[in-house]
C-alpha cells in the first residue's frame, strides 16, 4: 500500500517557506507549476 504524503504548513511558518513546501510537494504529485510573466496577477 502507498503512503500518503501530506502537506505540513505551520502557523509560524512564513509565506516563502510555504511556497517551496507547497512545490515541492506538487512536484512529488507529479504537477509542474511554471512561473508566471510580470503582466500575471
Amino acid at each position: 500500500m502507498k503512503k500518503i504524503k501530506l502537506l505540513v504548513v505551520k502557523p509560524n511558518d512564513n509565506r516563502k517557506t510555504i511556497y517551496k513546501n507547497l512545490i515541492k510537494y506538487l512536484e512529488q504529485q507529479g504537477i509542474r507549476i511554471l512561473k508566471g510573466g510580470e503582466n500575471e496577477k
